[in-house]
């Protein structure tokens, strides 16, 4: 009875590794087919880098103006 358990267990494994790889494949296609198409394409990971180097150099004021009257 155990074996079957085990095996179990074992398959479902299996089958949540493939979907993860069948997930990470569709990504990398969409990923892909919209460098492909000319557009950027940032993952979380990289937006998230974007944010905060965004947030620690705010862009400077080229003139500043007077102050108002």
């Amino acid at each position: 009875m155990s074996r079957k358990v085990k095996g179990e267990a074992e398959a479902g494994e299996a089958l949540s590794a493939m979907q993860e790889s069948l997930d990470s494949a569709r990504q990398l296609v969409e990923r892909t087919r919209s460098l492909l198409a000319g557009e950027t394409a940032y993952d979380e990971g990289e937006m998230a880098m974007i944010a905060a180097h965004a947030a620690a150099n705010p862009p400077r004021e080229a003139d500043p103006e007077p102050p108002a009257e």
